[in-house]
């Protein structure tokens, strides 16, 4: 399989750390948005990233679509996702809410860092600061109305929702430090640091 995309890119480690945790082999094709449009355009028109391209041709695109796939590749009790019916609404809350701060923390990126300094709109990058914060303040009250002793969100184990907290928790921290530290989200601050201890996550750090 290839991967097709930068480490850079919060989606693209969404996929290559369940990768890593499923022992599943690929070839890791460097891409970015900025500089190979031409490149990603072959595999995905709409020329973001991630794509996969299967073994046997097939391209899919889109991290939660590739992550349900990659899922059905290994046996029900190795998959990153609750066992338990119970937990798949709550689940899919926490989800939407961390890869909705993974989409802001890219516009606030792009808005703040790449825009010209002189075409920089400082509301507008103020508010998808905010945003990418919420996110995560969102899923730590949901944290908190169900304490667990386990690292983990659900069910004593890694999860795709815990992965993401890995990944988001430490930009949000970074842009937004006043909304989002180890005071204010307790639960997020310690779920990153274990997360980002993990071989998986080790091994997925871009190299520039």
């Amino acid at each position: 399989m290839k991967l097709v995309g930068t480490l850079l890119s919060h989606f693209v480690r969404r996929v290559a750390i369940p990768m890593q945790i499923y022992g599943i082999d690929y070839e890791l094709v460097e891409a970015s948005v900025v500089n190979d449009q031409d490149l990603i355009r072959n595999h995905n028109k709409l020329v973001r990233i991630p794509s996969l391209v299967l073994d046997d041709g097939d391209i899919l695109a889109d991290s939660n679509f590739i992550l349900d796939e990659l899922d059905l590749m290994v046996p029900d009790d190795a998959r990153l996702t609750p066992s338990k019916q119970e937990n798949r609404r709550s689940y899919g809350q926490v989800i939407a809410s961390l890869t909705g701060s993974m989409d802001k923390a890219t516009a606030w990126f792009y808005e703040a860092r790449r825009r010209p300094e002189n075409l920089v709109w400082p509301e507008w990058a103020e508010h998808l600061s905010t945003q990418l914060a919420g996110g995560l303040i969102q899923v730590e009250e949901m944290a908190t109305k169900n304490p667990s002793d386990s690292p983990y969100l659900f069910e004593d184990k890694i999860t795709h929702a815990d992965i993401a907290v890995g990944l988001v928790y430490p930009m949000a921290n970074l842009v937004t430090p006043g909304l989002v530290n180890e005071n204010t989200c307790p639960r997020m601050h310690a779920l990153s640091k274990h997360m980002n201890a993990t071989e998986a996550f080790m091994s997925t750090i871009p190299s520039k």
